[in-house]
């Protein structure tokens, strides 16, 4: 479960603020004063920080200044909570130490609900992106940082980009791909035999493309018409290359270079 920690020297303002966020589905973690905050910091991973500014012996501005200090503080959000520092020389000086907000007391209560929710679904969506790379890491050691970057790039374009054999299977295909075609997984597109004719069932075209591709080693903004899942059809472009592989097999592709587009309406 995702940390939040609220730092007040008030046990009041703490239990108020604790009871405020009960249901939304973090761990709450109280600091009364800065120094209890920065060594909480040292030792848990937080989401967010929501921090109060008038604090005895060391206030808000100062136990941000070392929290942002700390490996594991120095990214952490904190929202600066005050019911005096209201001025903008104040709000000014809590931005150039690292806040990231500010909430005004009395604290309007949905208001804090909601940026809190905001900040621990862009945490969330952090946690979830280091623990892919992490994966992807551990799949494969010797993925280098280009493959990873391509393979994002793959995942996220907006073309349909694939790769297949020569035979008409489809190896590899992108989300893009899968919606322009109208299917509703990559696992109904890739390793079906024949899938590129059905996709293609103009069989005049068929054999153009194929000749093309053996003669010139490429199609550029070769246009047809395309079968969708539901027997709609639709006008694709599509550019790709015949490239050889370390197997001795021809495969078709579409590089993720140049201003082409693939199966692109």
């Amino acid at each position: 479960m995702q940390k939040v920690l609220i730092v007040d020297d008030s046990q009041t303002n703490l239990a108020l603020l604790e009871h405020m966020l009960l249901r939304e589905g973090c761990e709450i973690v109280s600091a009364e004063s800065g120094q209890q905050a920065i060594e909480l910091v040292a030792e848990h991973d937080f989401a967010l920080i929501l921090l109060d500014i008038q604090m005895p012996e060391m206030n808000g501005y100062e136990t941000a200044n070392r929290i942002k200090l700390l490996e594991r503080g120095k990214h952490v959000p904190i929202i600066f909570i005050t019911a005096i520092f209201q001025d903008e020389e104040n709000v000014r000086q809590g931005y150039q130490t690292g806040a990231v907000d500010y909430l005004f007391r009395p604290v309007d209560v949905e208001m804090l609900k909601s940026k809190v929710k905001v900040f621990l679904q862009m945490n969330a969506q952090k946690q979830r992106l280091e623990q892919e790379i992490e994966e992807r890491k551990k799949q494969d050691a010797t993925v280098s940082l280009s493959e990873l970057k391509y393979r994002a790039m793959f995942e996220r374009s907006v073309e349909g980009l694939f790769r297949a054999s020569v035979e008409g299977t489809f190896l590899e295909v992108n989300p893009a791909m899968v919606q322009i075609l109208g299917y509703d997984s990559v696992e109904e597109v890739i390793n079906v035999e024949g899938m590129r004719q059905r996709i293609m069932p103009n069989i005049h075209d068929q054999q153009t493309y194929l000749e093309t591709l053996r003669r010139d080693g490429f199609v550029a903004n070769f246009e047809f018409l395309a079968k969708r899942k539901d027997d709609e059809t639709i006008w694709c472009s599509e550019s790709s290359r015949l490239v050889g592989a370390e197997d001795g097999k021809e495969y078709i592709e579409r590089p993720l270079h140049g201003k082409s587009h693939t199966f692109t309406l």
